[in-house]
């Protein structure tokens, strides 16, 4: 099901100096299969927020909050701060042979791998609704704790 919204404004309906939050349940750990990492945004998450953003009234500024952030990110250049979850895995050894020596570290940075985030292997369409309904104006997320970047894809920013 669909998380929680939020409008903070004057009056109703919300004006153009409201603000709206979107707060998402994006999972935890993925038990059953390993391999896909984390859960996802549930299809009835993604169908409820785009049912429920065409019925509410336009608000002036919308922003979404969940924590493990979208697929979409990885590979993303950093418009700023830093993506830094490929260098805390290189520090705790996760990254495996050849990769974590030199010349391969380079190699990786020069291809862009190493814009990585720690999101689920499964794809929910949160991001193409996002896109779709355009009127999110930023994501907010956590979980990789090393990065503190902003990223923006199809006029939506999204920041750790």
């Amino acid at each position: 099901s669909f998380n929680h919204t939020v409008t903070v404004g004057a009056s109703p309906p919300p004006a153009a100096d409201s603000l709206r939050l979107w707060l998402f349940d994006s999972g935890g750990n993925h038990l059953e299969q390993p391999e896909l990492k984390y859960h996802t945004f549930s299809p009835a998450a993604v169908e409820g927020y785009r049912t429920l953003s065409a019925k509410l009234p336009k608000a002036g500024c919308s922003l979404a909050y969940f924590h493990i952030p979208l697929p979409q990110c990885a590979g993303l250049q950093p418009v700023a701060g830093q993506q830094r979850t490929f260098d805390a895995a290189l520090l705790s050894g996760m990254v495996p042979r050849p990769w974590r020596w030199e010349p391969f570290t380079s190699l990786v940075r020069l291809l862009g791998k190493d814009r990585v985030v720690g999101s689920s292997k499964l794809e929910s369409g949160l991001f193409a609704a996002l896109a779709e309904r355009a009127d999110v104006r930023a994501c907010f997320f956590g979980h990789d704790h090393f990065s503190d970047a902003v990223f923006l894809a199809q006029g939506i920013y999204f920041a750790y």
